[in-house]
């Protein structure tokens, strides 16, 4: 018996092995490519075959490195980064023990929550463009409440326009952190909430004591999707400010776009992209670590 079992297991493991030779194809082909890139000087306007490139060593690097432009692009994501997922955990968490607790109508609003997420960046971009235009309905209302003039410039402050970006985002991609995070909710004990109202905790202590516990390997994974998402921001400043008022919304991804796509500099992106995905991949390594350790 166990022989016929171990046998099951072996062409199991014929079966999979081509499934997962083209999976590591499709993720590891791409890096090894940009890898390989960064330590040349290709550049599709001067060859077509990026393996006619002269090998730079570290160049392209050093040269990234020391961009203040690139560095800004970096800083800017990441503080559109943590700023918006600090937001969406905030709403999202709350909403979710909202619905946990009992809201009327539960189905119904579940299902106008989810609706944001589903919607197209571009049709965010746009409705948050109209929604905070000089003379929009945001202003407009803030003028009725006030009796005053009030022509706040939402797009075109260097200081209001990355607010304007990380609200949008936010309303976007908080029902998935809602979604997340309800889920966790559905899964905790319903004793542990029993035995500690019998003993007269409050409804505080049970949220933070028994609820927030159980849940936290859920927010983490919400935060750790968020935060990957949130480095590939691109459509919504695209569309909303396109990286402006200068630069005050320029992602790295913009960034990105600009350098090597519009100017051609592919080698020197590739290097930009390489160091930010292997940051990107320790944060998520320590992050997944916390959530295996107190699973």
């Amino acid at each position: 018996m166990a022989g016929r079992f171990n046998s099951l297991k072996r062409v199991e493991t014929i079966f999979i092995i081509p499934i997962e030779v083209l999976l590591w194809g499709i993720v590891m082909a791409p890096f090894i490519l940009a890898v390989y890139l960064s330590f040349t000087n290709w550049s599709p306007a001067v060859s077509a075959n990026p393996f006619d490139a002269k090998w730079v060593g570290l160049d392209n690097y050093v040269n990234i490195l020391t961009s203040a432009r690139y560095l800004g692009a970096v800083f800017r994501t990441t503080l559109f980064a943590l700023s918006g997922v600090a937001i969406q955990v905030a709403i999202g968490l709350g909403l979710a023990l909202l619905f946990y607790y009992g809201v009327y109508a539960r189905r119904i609003l579940s299902i106008i929550m989810i609706m944001p997420m589903m919607a197209s960046p571009l049709i965010v971009a746009l409705m948050f463009y109209i929604m905070l235009f000089t003379k929009g309905p945001v202003n407009a209302f803030l003028s009725l409440i006030t009796g005053q003039n009030i022509e706040i410039r939402w797009l075109s402050s260097p200081e209001l326009a990355p607010v304007s970006v990380i609200i949008a985002d936010s309303w976007m991609w908080t029902p998935l952190v809602f979604l997340i995070t309800l889920s966790g909710l559905s899964l905790v004990p319903l004793d542990h909430i029993r035995a500690a109202r019998i003993v007269g905790a409050s409804e505080f202590r049970v949220v933070k004591d028994i609820l927030i516990p159980y849940i936290k390997p859920f927010i983490l994974i919400a935060v750790i999707i968020r935060i990957l998402e949130s480095f590939k921001l691109f459509d919504v400043p695209v569309f909303m400010t396109a990286g402006g008022p200068g630069v005050a919304t320029e992602t790295l991804s913009i960034f990105l776009y600009k350098e090597g796509f519009l100017t051609l500099r592919t080698s020197y992106i590739a290097a930009g992209a390489v160091i930010v995905l292997l940051a990107l991949s320790l944060v998520t390594y320590f992050l997944t670590r916390s959530i295996y350790a107190r699973s």
